[in-house]
């Protein structure tokens, strides 16, 4: 079976810091705490909705600690809020004092003090006829120019794993403990000891930051454990191919879907109050018919931020939004190609009392290519 994931709405969120208030990393909204509404105040900041954001709110938002405010921190701090990854502190860049170059001060030669001596013998006289230069028989040999210009050593980079779990890296970019070693075939691996679980996910990082990335076509990478073992994991530069390995590992994984269930920000009504959980059994969604899924939600309160997405058999390995990084809002009951792994799906409700209808339809996914699903997200209203 196949897994969604549903985030929750962007609801009205105040900011309380200070401006020169020293901000916990996760502390958006400066409240002093770190919780569900500091994912809301984000969403909300990078959709527009919160320009008055201080200096300190905009560090404290950094939560992958790479010098940029965009949906991979509100990602990491959701993640962080379930117990699955922490939270990196933001480093200052470390300044060095210029070195002062003195200049060697300009000498003068010293002018001689003796005048030259005059020559006084005349020159001799040469009395034997000059050498006759013979002339070479053969041609000189032609020098080839050389047809291709010398190539550069290609730059070394440095390869890490950055994944779910301690041991691979808790989605900490810069972390040294799970940098990967170049083999002299080229081959980056990385090895390290792993307990039976389900749905471990990993993307290969360049240079200790998520600028580049390399995952499963722009997704994690997600394999299971099928008992404690060694697990390698290996990646090639040239053809970004990437490979899990060991006696416990299965890896491509065998897709079935048991169970879908809508997640997000759940409030009161709005997928029954539950927050972010892809085990809840409270919002699992219905398959009305082959590989079409479906939940209902009434009475829902007017708000502009609900979010939502799919997940799959328990846990976020599979899940369903938008197509990542797109920025896209969904139209009122119009299907629209779901992300694998993707965003939150944003929609606004404009009147209290809607019925909510979320749908996914995996009729045409493609497991290989994390393509073909589509999600529609319909508002109704009760009749005047």
């Amino acid at each position: 079976m196949l897994a969604l994931s549903c985030f929750s709405c962007l609801g009205s969120v105040s900011a309380f810091a200070a401006e020169n208030t020293t901000l916990q990393v996760g502390d958006a909204n400066g409240d002093g705490e770190v919780d569900i509404d500091d994912v809301t105040y984000m969403q909300q900041h990078l959709a527009g909705r919160q320009p008055g954001a201080s200096d300190e709110q905009i560090k404290a938002m950094d939560t992958n600690g790479d010098g940029d405010v965009d949906m991979d921190d509100v990602v990491l701090l959701q993640y962080f809020l379930a117990g699955r990854a922490e939270l990196v502190e933001p480093t200052e860049p470390a300044t060095e004092a210029p070195t002062e170059v003195t200049e060697a001060p300009e000498t003068t030669p010293d002018e001689p003090t003796e005048e030259p001596t005059e020559v006084t013998e005349e020159p001799t006289e040469v009395t034997e006829e000059p050498t006759e230069v013979v002339e070479p028989t053969e041609e000189p040999t032609e020098v080839v120019e050389p047809t291709e210009e010398p190539t550069e050593p290609a730059e070394e980079h440095i390869y890490s794993v950055a994944g779910s779990v301690d041991a691979l890296g808790s989605w900490d970019a810069t972390n040294v403990s799970t940098e990967m070693t170049k083999g002299d075939d080229g081959i980056y691996t990385f090895t390290t000891a792993l307990d039976a679980q389900e749905g471990a996910m990993f993307k290969i990082v360049e240079d200790h930051s998520w600028d580049v990335a390399y995952g499963d076509n722009g997704n994690n990478v997600v394999f299971n454990v099928k008992s404690a073992c060694d697990v390698t994991i290996t990646f090639d530069p040239e053809t970004k191919e990437i490979n899990v390995t060991g006696d416990g590992v299965e890896y491509p994984i065998t897709f079935e879907i048991e169970a879908i269930r809508a997640v997000g920000n759940g409030d009161g009504n709005w997928l029954n109050g539950s927050a972010w959980d892809p085990a809840d059994d409270i919002n699992m969604m219905t398959e009305v018919a082959d590989g079409v899924y479906e939940i209902k939600f009434e009475n829902i309160d007017a708000s502009f931020s609900y979010s939502v997405k799919c997940a799959a058999n328990g846990s976020w390995a599979a899940n369903w939004g938008i197509p990542k990084d797109s920025g896209f809002t969904p139209e009122n009951g119009v299907a629209f190609d779901a992300g694998w792994d993707g965003d939150n799906a944003v929609f606004e409700v404009e009147d209290d009392g809607a019925t909510v209808t979320v749908q996914l339809d995996l009729t045409n996914f493609d497991y290989a290519s994390k393509t073909g699903a589509k999600m529609t997200i319909t508002v109704d209203y009760p009749e005047d």
